[in-house]
């Protein structure tokens, strides 16, 4: 990566590397696709920020359990309507402040080991059938 950095094709998308911190002062967060889904929503859903996902048709362990409008804000594949969800967003800090709440719950749930072990054995197993 430290080549990529330097590479002047490729130097003008990097940016400095920030304290993880920083990343929970934020009031929103973008979870956006690269090569598989946002791999920033669960740490972004146990943050204190609303999240803003983007569809990109992943299904994860936890997929099921955080839904559009209640845990998170979707955004369409591609995100071209983030600023009119940004604008929604910034009209509406209640509902906000209640999707965060709603998303914590669910990653509360992720944080429990017996809850974990289950999700891992429902996986593996599950792996296994036909």
């Amino acid at each position: 990566i430290r080549a990529l950095k330097k590479s002047p094709l490729l130097s003008m998308f990097w940016a400095n590397e920030v304290e993880l911190g920083w990343f929970f002062k934020s009031r929103y967060i973008l979870s956006l696709s690269g090569y598989d889904t946002g791999s920033n929503f669960l740490m972004a859903a146990n943050s204190n920020s609303v999240v803003m996902k983007e569809s990109d048709g992943w299904d994860l362990f936890y997929t099921n359990e955080f839904r559009p409008w209640e845990h998170f804000i979707p955004l369409e594949l591609g995100a071209l309507d983030v600023k009119e969800k940004l604008d929604w967003a910034r009209s509406n800090p209640s509902s906000c402040k209640d999707m965060i709440q709603a998303s914590q719950q669910v990653c509360s749930k992720f944080a429990s080991r017996i809850n974990r072990t289950e999700i891992l054995r429902n996986v593996f197993s599950a792996s296994f059938q036909d």
